[in-house]
Formats: structure tokens, C-alpha cells, sequence
């Protein structure tokens, strides 16, 4: 089998109903999952893999298993299934724990892990007891945040038409770290600048419309959402930093929605953007603090900086003029002196000048 083969029999784990048809229209976005996907299967392969001798054809195929598990199943009921299909193995439960966790994740792009395990974690992950489903765990992760004051008209904000991701890092000194994992997808950095954002655009769109995944619908839909907001289709700009970026989701337009502007309509990432919609109101970085924006809210910044900028200027004129005029007078004093000597040694060259003029020509 090819490797390219390869790839097209990972994502029918994931996907079982992808068409042909579709992956090669999106060849390029689901190039970047499958690379992800196989990468994971080399650390599968390597020496010091925890879940020896599991391979990721295992792994994918426990997908296959949970799938089709009811929703309502435990995660004990889904680790003894699993167990079981893969007793030929001989692997400790420790191990099995740990394949339901991997498959979960390579599922559904969301960083699993076993409450017990949740200790020694460095990095955003979703805690799965062993009494819980998994549908619930995702519930309840993905729950929005409660209002600490209920929502009126009078509160309903516009977001600007320039929260774009590539107005953030170019104006106002942030930088993106791409995600696998939607769990840190708007995580902000406010010390280092640094938005995570989450990368796989196809992949919500193929849980929506496949119907087959534990995430809830209006998860999968805001997080599309986020993306049309921050990197808006039809900008040049936007596709110009995502090419630069080596991101494709650009070509994927917006997948039937629309760029929304009302924070109204964002839920669990709604505090986010509202964070980065504050940024805009602040002073630009770099040399964008020096033009005038759109609301001319920096007037007074701006006019200060020019003038100042325009009397600094004219003082190094000023200065520049008065050091040029020196060194043409000192030019002229040289070449006045030069002069007189030829003068003077024109005239005691004649004859008779020695006693005609004794006091020069002596």
C-alpha cells in the first residue's frame, strides 16, 4: 500500500462516508489532517511508545468501536470492549485506557485523557471518568460560560470588520500558534502575544455534516464560525497570510455560512473575541501606530507625532544648512588667501618690485 493510499484508508477511519470525489477537490486540507494522523502513527511505531504494540491501525480501528458504541456507554463499558477485541495482544488495562484516549483524540481532534491521568498533564486536555459517557464530557467542556448579566439590547456589540487575525498579527505586534486540539482554539497568550487557533476547518465541517460525532452541532458550527470571522474569505490580506502560513483552509470559503458581526452570536468563545475586539481599540504596534485609523480615534496621537515629526525635521534641515554654510566659508576664506599669494608673487616677479615693495617682497 502507498502512502498516499495510506492516508485515504486513515481518513475513511475517521469518515467513513468521505467520497473520492471530495478528497480530491480538497486535496490540500486533508493532506494536513492526514499528515497529522501519520505522524501520530509513527510515534505509534516508535521504540519508546507507551502503547507497545499497538499499531495505528489499532488505534483508528478502535475508532470503529466507540463509534459504535451507544452514547450512552460508560468509559469502564468502552475500555472492557476495547480490551476485549484486542486480548490477542495481551495489553495491560493501563495500555487499553490509553488506546481509547489516543483514538478519541485522532477522532476528534480534542485531547482525551483518563481523570487519572489528568495529573501529570502539561497542556489543555478534557478529564473522562470512567462513570462518565463521553458525550457528556464534551457537554459539559463545552458548555458557554453563565452571563454575569443577562443580555439586553442595549448590550448587543458589533464586532468590527477588521478583527481579522491578519489585522492582529500585522498592527498589533501578536503572533498565531496553530492547534490540533480544539480545546485551546482562541486560547490567548496576553504576556508573549500569542493566539492559539485551531487549524483543521475541514474536520468541523465533516463532523457537522456526517453527523456521526459526540461533539455538539453548535460547537462544531461557532468554531467555523470563529474562523470566518478571524480569516474572512474574499480578503486578500487573509489569504496572503494563511498561504505564508502554509494553511489552506482559505479555499474552503465558508462552508455555506457567513461572516457574522454580531457577538451576540458566539456562545463559548464569545469572552474571547470580545478580548481581541478590546485589542483593536488600543494603540497599533510597528508602523501602523503612525497612520490615522478608520475612526480617526488617534487624532490627537497622530497630529502630535507628525508635528513633531515635521519640526525634528526641520531642525536637522536647519542644522544641516547652518553646517553646510560654514564649510562654504571656510571654503571661500581658503581660496580668498590662495588668491592673495598669487597676487603677491605676480608682483614681486616684476622687475624692480623687490625695492618698489619692500615690506611684501623682501
Amino acid at each position: 500500500m502507498t502512502p498516499d493510499e495510506k492516508g485515504v484508508q486513515i481518513l475513511h477511519y475517521i469518515w467513513p462516508n468521505l467520497s473520492e470525489q471530495e478528497l480530491s477537490v480538497n486535496a490540500a486540507d486533508y493532506a494536513r489532517i492526514r499528515e497529522y494522523l501519520s505522524g501520530k502513527g509513527r510515534a505509534l511505531d516508535a521504540p519508546s511508545s507507551t502503547l507497545s504494540p499497538l499499531s495505528l491501525d489499532d488505534v483508528l480501528g478502535v475508532i470503529d468501536d466507540i463509534r459504535r458504541l451507544s452514547a450512552a456507554s460508560r468509559r469502564w463499558e468502552v475500555v472492557q470492549v476495547v480490551g476485549e477485541k484486542l486480548q490477542h495482544k495481551n495489553l495491560t488495562l493501563p495500555v487499553v485506557s490509553k488506546a481509547v484516549d489516543l483514538a478519541v483524540s485522532l477522532w476528534l481532534t480534542v485531547t482525551v485523557r483518563s481523570t487519572a491521568d489528568l495529573l501529570h498533564a502539561n497542556f489543555p486536555m478534557l478529564g473522562w471518568a470512567d462513570d462518565q459517557t463521553l458525550e457528556a464530557v464534551l457537554q459539559s467542556a463545552f458548555q458557554s460560560p453563565k452571563e454575569e448579566t443577562p443580555k439586553t439590547v442595549a448590550t448587543t456589540v458589533e464586532i468590527k470588520g477588521d478583527l481579522t487575525m491578519t489585522n492582529l498579527v500585522t498592527n498589533f505586534g501578536f503572533s498565531i500558534r496553530w492547534t490540533h486540539n480544539l480545546i485551546e482554539h482562541l486560547s490567548i497568550d496576553w504576556v508573549g502575544r500569542v493566539i492559539t487557533v485551531y487549524e483543521h476547518k475541514i474536520c468541523l465541517w465533516n463532523h457537522l455534516r456526517f453527523k456521526d460525532s459526540p461533539l455538539p452541532p453548535h460547537i462544531l458550527e461557532e468554531a467555523i464560525d470563529t474562523l470566518n470571522l478571524l480569516f474572512p474569505f474574499g480578503d486578500t490580506a487573509t489569504e496572503t497570510f494563511l498561504r505564508k502560513h502554509g494553511r489552506t483552509f482559505y479555499g474552503l470559503g465558508y462552508f455555506g455560512r457567513r461572516r457574522t458581526l454580531k457577538i451576540d452570536d458566539y456562545s463559548y468563545w464569545r469572552k474571547r473575541i470580545e478580548e481581541l475586539q478590546k485589542v483593536l481599540d488600543g494603540t497599533p504596534s510597528g508602523l501602523q501606530q503612525l497612520a490615522l485609523d478608520k475612526n480617526r480615534s488617534n487624532v490627537l496621537a497622530f497630529t502630535t507625532f507628525w508635528i513633531a515629526t515635521v519640526v525634528g525635521v526641520l531642525a536637522v534641515m536647519g542644522l544641516a544648512a547652518g553646517v553646510a554654510s560654514t564649510v562654504y566659508a571656510k571654503k571661500q576664506y581658503d581660496l580668498a588667501l590662495l588668491q592673495y599669494a598669487l597676487s603677491l608673487a605676480q608682483a614681486c616677479a616684476a622687475p624692480g618690485a623687490a625695492e618698489q615693495l619692500p615690506e611684501f617682497c623682501s
